[in-house]
């Protein structure tokens, strides 16, 4: 890797040839060391000095310890490949890692990387956001990863989204987030897309700040989220999650934002009623879980039970059955979106009133009969064979009737 430089005083063009140098360089050494591989890595944080971390940390200023954390990404996951790429990119990792300047030089450096890392006049962290184009990881399996990320104590946002995915899939999750999830002005998390696996404990989770969780595209199976009681919004697309869907996720009484579409194998759970309770998560503003293989019936608290305050309900291509609960679409104050299409719904459908602000209702591909309520500017989409036929309005879109063979665009 090069020697650390300020970024802005090395003109690209000399760089680009420097960095042509570095990776013809780099493959000629992997070349010649037959075997050459990351489990010859050795490095250790440069801002250490020639003493080892451990002797050095008394010493360190706060903003020291925050350079040595980043830089322990880079012990635990670096290795000779990944090198090479940051050489070839001219990527302000290549800085970080090899820093030891003093806390000016550092000040400025965060500045240059805006987009990727951001420091307070202190040299503070309290921005990490790593551009998973310029920074991939390749870190082993079975080990914490970088448990020094625990002093980045003034860090607000943490976005490591597709950098551990491509070199180090399968990593624990937990071996991942441990260091970050007690943080306690953490507020904003993103680990999506990294093909991490397992189940996030409750020992992980333990007082946790975290407003913003997402772990969507990975391989999770369960997560116990007792400890996330600022929770507002949790991103849980795409991954492996396992039933029954918990009943104490109750607790998340900040929770607006759930969306966990596309998890095939909670098949044969059912959505819990304890969720929807009037002590249950009365924030709860969107519920996406379409795609999921659920069954059972839907408890009456999907509608607008209680202190609920329901603006976007999918729970389409499940295997919901018995009647949709009478007070599905009673909140017209706040319902936007209600999709329950391709289930196995029965019944008459719900009665509704004419609220201004519902734009789609999609019951189509169901078994319920009647017709559908009126709604002023909604898309509404209904089973093609109802005891009464549709009906128009003057102030309602075209109510359309769908079928496997029609299509409700």
């Amino acid at each position: 890797m090069p020697p650390p430089r300020t970024r802005s005083s090395v003109p690209r063009r000399t760089f680009a040839f420097h960095a042509a140098n570095v990776l013809a360089l780099a493959l000629v050494q992997l070349c010649a060391i037959p075997g050459a591989s990351a489990s010859q890595w050795t490095y250790q944080p440069a801002i250490c000095g020639s003493q080892s971390c451990a002797s050095a940390a008394p010493t360190l200023a706060p903003w020291q310890k925050d350079v040595r954390a980043l830089q322990a990404l880079w012990r635990d996951c670096g290795n000779a490949y990944i090198q090479m790429f940051l050489a070839m990119k001219g990527s302000i990792w290549t800085d970080v890692f090899l820093f030891d300047g003093t806390q000016a030089e550092w000040t400025a450096l965060c500045s240059d990387g805006a987009a990727e890392i951001r420091c307070t006049a202190e040299g503070r962290v309290w921005h990490l956001a790593p551009n998973a184009d310029d920074l991939n990881l390749g870190c082993p399996k079975g080990l914490p990863i970088a448990p020094e990320l625990e002093d980045l104590t003034e860090v607000t946002e943490v976005a490591m989204s597709g950098i551990f995915g491509s070199w180090s899939p399968n990593l624990d999750v937990n071996d991942v987030a441990a260091s970050l999830v007690t943080l306690q002005k953490l507020r904003r998390l993103d680990l999506s897309d990294n093909a991490l696996v397992g189940e996030l404990h409750r020992s992980t989770a333990a007082a946790v700040q975290i407003e913003s969780l997402f772990l969507n595209d990975n391989g999770l199976t369960a997560l116990d989220l007792g400890g996330f009681v600022a929770l507002e919004e949790i991103h849980l697309a795409d991954n492996q999650l396992r039933g029954p869907l918990p009943d104490d996720w109750s607790i998340l009484k900040n929770l607006k934002i759930l969306e966990a579409p596309r998890n095939p194998k909670l098949a044969a759970s059912s959505l819990p009623a304890a969720w929807f309770a009037a002590d249950g998560m009365t924030a709860l503003e969107t519920l996406d879980l379409s795609s999921c293989s659920l069954t059972g019936e839907l408890p009456n608290g999907v509608g607008n039970l209680g202190d609920l305050k329901l603006k976007s309900i999918k729970l389409a291509d499940n295997d919901f059955h018995g009647p949709a609960p009478p007070n599905l679409l009673t909140a017209e104050d706040d319902l936007e979106h209600v999709d329950l299409h391709n289930n196995n719904l029965t019944g008459p459908m719900p009665a509704g009133s004419s609220g201004v602000y519902l734009k789609l209702m999609n019951l189509a591909d169901n078994k319920m009969t009647g017709s559908p309520p009126m709604f002023t500017n909604a898309n509404v989409r209904v089973p093609p064979h109802t005891h009464t036929p549709p009906k128009y309005h003057p102030n309602t879109t075209q109510i359309l009737t769908c079928s496997p063979t029609r299509s409700c665009s």
